[in-house]
């Protein structure tokens, strides 16, 4: 897989990938996933749903952005949070079940059942009993 997180369209092309972290991102994680990005086909939006950039990485994490950017590659970061917040802002309640159930399959063909568990816990929200880690 080209990402964690996979986009297609109505034609089965991919139009977004997602890679997700919860800690920062460093060079060497762009790096990475750029490459994977752009071996697997023509993937032209690279999103990072990261906590925050790496702050001794910032200078170079920047130039390769812009880099990949004049090759075509079309990179992007927010914190996954604000990423879930607005993409359930924008969503009506038929899609958020939609979103919440492809997210699921996803997992489950993958067969990453760990990761599963992980957005149980975070569907459930902070403050619940399965919520907290």
């Amino acid at each position: 897989m080209p990402g964690d997180i996979v986009c297609y369209d109505d034609d089965d092309k991919i139009v977004l990938v997602v890679e997700v972290k919860d800690r920062s991102l460093t060079l060497v994680d762009l790096r990475d996933a750029a490459t994977k990005a752009l071996s697997s086909g023509q993937i032209e939006n690279l999103l990072f749903a990261v906590p925050r950039l790496d702050e001794g990485d910032l200078n170079s994490i920047k130039a390769q952005i812009e880099g990949q950017w004049a090759s075509g590659l079309n990179i992007y970061h927010l914190d996954i949070r604000a990423l879930v917040t607005a993409a359930f802002v924008l969503l009506d309640e038929g899609w958020r079940t939609e979103l919440l159930r492809e997210i699921g399959k996803e997992l489950d063909d993958r067969g990453v059942y760990s990761s599963r568990e992980q957005w149980r816990f975070l569907l459930a929200g902070p403050g619940t009993k399965e919520g907290t880690q």
